[in-house]
């Protein structure tokens, strides 16, 4: 075959390939953050990089196959603004050069080996398959060396920014104290200019959206602020960041602290332009270590959910079973999934399962569940009858079958 023509076929075969993958760029951008966790664990340390990573990969497969598309050449082309958030995470983290470069190594085999499989599968023709691998790889490595340099880039600017002030060794002494690492509590405090010798009461803010950084700065400070003069009036946080779009306080005081009765009020939650979660109280640094980490599992599961009680300030008292059993998603959602797989496909079953709901949360009273639902109480009763014989659940108080509902209500 003329070379004109292989050549030719070859582009056409990539350009198909590149528009099937990108149908699927949600799932690949999944599958290369996996590939990372498993050989660069750091890169994940927490539920706010493994996101980042993922928003980062989600831009870049996308961007990659719609240039392929057109064999646009990705020399001088920026990074999306979701890779460079993550860059900067990176470098607040305490993760370096080698290891932002690892994560573009390793994503870049990944996707070379779903790029190759997807060529293999739409031709028969060795010929052409070289052609078009040859070409393919050539377009990637480009591709990855365009991208690669400016992240690098990003990463060492914000570590420089870091280590020109003093926010880089609080941000390395709070988390030396977050390892559990040992330490001489008062060169600490003094340091931080913290008492860790209190109670403490943790907070966790953090943005959905992205916006410019210097009203990043100012949205997160206000809402640590607000929360803070609630929880203690007069008190002066400990605050660092924990990420490009987040930021951890510590709250202390003297004597416990004992949050206002009635957990936030609605009028601050809805004042605040940023995500809060607060961790329980607890004292030294073995309480500062554990209000931290309660905080972290609430804005995981509100992370997860899309749900802040309060308005946009959520507690981890709120959602403590729901942060308890989703700890393993996936063995989470399979559970869920096998417990409640005998009302899969049955006519009506999110009715019943509604029913069932209500049911359990009015205290398994058929007359509150029936106003709330508005219906007569026999429909009811019938309901949650016919969802437990198809459960073949005889007690609809049974912890696994109310572990079950709350875990699909959470995962949806």
């Amino acid at each position: 075959m003329p070379a004109a023509d292989i050549d030719a076929r070859a582009a056409v075969l990539c350009e198909d390939v590149a528009v099937a993958l990108a149908a699927r760029t949600a799932a690949i951008a999944g599958q290369l953050v996996d590939e990372v966790a498993e050989h660069l664990p750091a890169a994940v340390a927490d539920d706010e990089l493994r996101g980042l990573m993922v928003d980062g990969a989600t831009a870049n497969v996308g961007l990659v196959t719609a240039m392929a598309r057109t064999w646009s050449d990705p020399a001088g082309n920026p990074p999306p603004p979701e890779v460079a958030r993550w860059a900067r995470a990176t470098a607040r983290a305490g993760l370096s050069v080698a290891d932002v470069l690892t994560v573009y190594r390793l994503g870049h085999a990944r996707l070379w080996r779903l790029w190759q499989a997807e060529l293999a599968a739409r031709t028969p023709e060795h010929e052409l398959f070289v052609h078009a691998s040859a070409r393919c790889s050539d377009f990637l490595f480009r591709w990855v060396d365009a991208m690669s340099s400016p992240v690098v880039r990003i990463h060492g600017e914000e570590r420089r920014r870091l280590d020109r002030g003093t926010e880089a060794a609080r941000v390395d002494a709070v988390r030396a104290i977050l390892d559990g690492e040992p330490l001489d509590t008062t060169a600490v405090s003094l340091r931080l200019r913290y008492d860790l010798e209190r109670h403490h009461v943790a907070v966790v803010a953090w943005l959905d959206e992205l916006t410019d950084p210097v009203d990043e700065d100012a949205r997160l400070q206000d809402a640590v602020a607000r929360v803070s003069k609630w929880l203690r009036p007069g008190s002066t946080p400990l605050l660092v960041r924990g990420g490009s779009q987040s930021v951890w306080a510590w709250v202390g005081c003297d004597d416990r602290p004992t949050p206002p009765a009635g957990g936030p009020p609605a009028a601050l939650g809805d004042r605040l332009r940023a995500r809060v979660t607060i961790g329980t109280p607890g004292h030294g640094l073995d309480g500062f270590r554990r209000s931290h980490e309660d905080a972290q599992a609430a804005a995981r599961v509100v992370r997860l959910t899309g749900d802040a009680a309060g308005g946009g300030i959520t507690t981890y008292d709120d959602v403590a079973v729901i942060a308890l059993l989703t700890g393993d998603l996936d063995r989470a959602r399979e559970f869920a999934r096998r417990r409640l797989a005998p009302l899969t496909g049955v006519p009506g079953s999110d009715v019943l399962l509604d029913t069932l709901r209500c049911y359990l949360a009015e205290g398994q009273s058929y007359a509150r569940a029936a106003r709330q639902l508005g219906v007569h109480e026999n429909t009811v009763a019938y309901r949650v009858r016919r969802a437990l014989e198809l459960l073949g659940e005889p007690d609809p108080g049974a912890l696994p079958l109310r572990a079950a509902l709350a875990i699909a209500d959470a995962l949806g």
